[in-house]
């Protein structure tokens, strides 16, 4: 029987990896639990765990890449006959083995209550998105490529929410950045810039497990409707963000992500008041930036693709469509040809001569000869 092999790498903050063949690479939290640790997620599961002929420990992924550990790096190796074996000896030290590839895992925002109807207090949620890479360093040279994580390409970058009740903001504000290992150096350096902080605290402020408990207790423990412009994408970043650390949250906190979640779409909310009285069109869907409706409704924003801002702009806008959906809508008329009036006045010939451009105007008298 194949044997299940156990690494745990050293790592600061007593923040261990755990790689064991047949999982992906996990990380240790305080909480004592495993959670998958987001810069392998990529390589897939672990396949092998050996050493090379310099000693060295090698820890090989499903992608074929691997990781090159030294003595000094490693805090155990250790081998199981099963996995009972395995989830004994980590239960031993206090520690939940996650749920194996394949194994059902609860659902993330999957029970949304979507309503029609503007609710009278609500909180504004508006994100703004970072595409995720995969970093490769060979000597001095680093390769960044697209990649994946927890089902999604881009991650949360700033995420915004803003309590209101009716027209009135409340005193619910919420503005964080994320950092993740995965975005591009450009954005640790925008998140710098937009916050003022020092690298060292905005490193500590926009962890995602830090940003993501802090959402929770601020905006999702209220309870409230969430407004989004289009929530397909914020909803779908912020259900990857929840994955990649459910096993890290509370049972509190839990079951806070896990609940039925109401949410009012605002670009929804503006194909229903452009179809108002229009029979036959009344399902037809319009997918426009929100800045661009703001626009037109003579709302300007001057700082667009920021969260806080965006979110701001997204009352404002659903204040407006409010107002125009209370007014009463002007029917176009079927036009009628003008009529061509009749002209009383005589038409005058003029009597002056014509001249042609053919004749001279004055004939030249001939020369008589002798």
């Amino acid at each position: 029987m194949a044997q299940i092999n156990l690494l745990e790498r050293i790592a600061p903050e007593q923040r261990n990896y755990f790689y064991i063949v047949g999982y992906p690479a996990y990380r240790f939290t305080p909480q004592h639990q495993l959670a998958v640790a987001p810069e392998n997620t990529k390589m897939g599961n672990v396949t092998q765990i050996d050493r090379d002929a310099a000693q060295r420990y090698v820890v090989r992924f499903q992608t074929g890449q691997q990781i090159l550990l030294t003595d000094k790096r490693v805090a155990q190796n250790r081998e199981f006959a099963t996995v009972a074996a395995l989830t004994q000896y980590l239960q031993e030290r206090g520690i939940v083995l996650p749920a194996a590839a394949g194994e059902a895992t609860p659902p993330v925002f999957k029970n949304l209550q979507i309503t029609q109807r503007l609710p009278q207090e609500y909180v504004v949620v508006d994100c703004e998105f970072a595409q995720l890479f995969q970093t490769q360093r060979q000597a001095d040279q680093i390769h960044r490529t697209q990649t994946t994580v927890a089902g999604v390409n881009f991650g949360v970058f700033q995420l915004s929410a803003l309590g209101y009740c009716g027209e009135r903001a409340t005193g619910l504000r919420f503005n964080r950045y994320v950092d993740r290992p995965e975005f591009a150096p450009e954005m640790t350096l925008r998140g710098l810039a937009e916050t003022g902080l020092t690298l060292t605290t905005y490193t500590q402020q926009a962890a995602p497990l830090t940003v993501l408990r802090a959402f929770i207790a601020q905006v999702l423990a209220q309870h409230l409707p969430l407004v989004l412009w289009n929530y397909h994408n914020d909803l779908k970043a912020l259900a990857a963000l929840v994955r990649l650390h459910l096993t890290e949250l509370t049972e509190a906190e839990r079951a806070i992500v896990l609940a039925p979640l109401t949410i009012f779409d605002g670009e929804s909310y503006m194909s229903q008041v452009l179809n108002r009285h229009n029979p036959g069109h009344s399902s037809v869907e319009y997918h426009l930036p929100l800045n661009g409706v703001a626009g037109l409704l003579n709302i300007v924003n001057p700082h667009q693709h920021h969260a806080l801002w965006d979110a701001q702009t997204t009352q404002l806008v659903l204040a407006e469509l409010a107002k125009l959906q209370r007014q009463a809508v002007r029917v176009v008329q079927v036009p009628e040809s003008p009529a061509v009036p009749a002209s009383d006045t005589a038409t005058t010939v003029s009597q002056s001569p014509r001249h042609f451009a053919w004749w001279p105007h004055h004939s030249r008298r001939g020369v008589r000869r002798r």
